[in-house]
């Protein structure tokens, strides 16, 4: 306990915010003196907020990683969100439309949601899966239905 009228009694406490846009988690700097930053929000803590710690040891700010990068890291994107790949550093879209993974070339592996892969006529296209289906093989072959159908055995 410290004794009245000593210096640290007469110390006030105070609440000061911690304003470092894009933190996540704070530590006190190694003097004890001040808050500066661990831990950085990403897409996983809030859509479209993927950020990186300035400088990498623990900083005074959070960089905002490109709207279409997962993970960065300093200035350099190092995976892309779905519907983009990873090409000379940047996040460039997958081909064609609707697509949603795509390999280191670009061409389409896998559709959205709702559509199906097809590469007929030497061409990638992502059809849109017949009405009321959310899965589909083919444009044409219903793997999920969408909720409250079901897939008729016999159509």
């Amino acid at each position: 306990m410290v004794p009245n009228g000593s210096a640290a009694a007469d110390k006030k406490a105070k609440c000061v915010q911690r304003a470092i846009a894009g933190c996540k988690e704070y530590v006190l700097n190694a003097d004890q003196t001040d808050f500066i930053c661990k831990t950085c929000m990403n897409n996983s803590d809030v859509a479209d907020s993927n950020y990186i710690v300035a400088p990498p040891e623990g900083g005074k700010s959070c960089t905002k990683c490109d709207s279409k990068a997962k993970t960065c890291t300093a200035d350099v994107i190092t995976a892309c969100i779905m519907g983009y790949y990873l090409k000379d550093k940047a996040c460039v879209a997958c081909e064609p439309n609707k697509c949603a993974i795509c390999g280191n070339d670009g061409k389409c592996t896998q559709c959205q949601a709702g559509y199906a892969l097809d590469t007929s006529n030497n061409t990638i296209q992502c059809l849109v899966c017949t009405l009321n289906c959310v899965k589909c093989s083919k444009r044409d072959t219903c793997d999920t239905c969408a909720s409250n159908y079901y897939l008729d055995p016999t159509s």
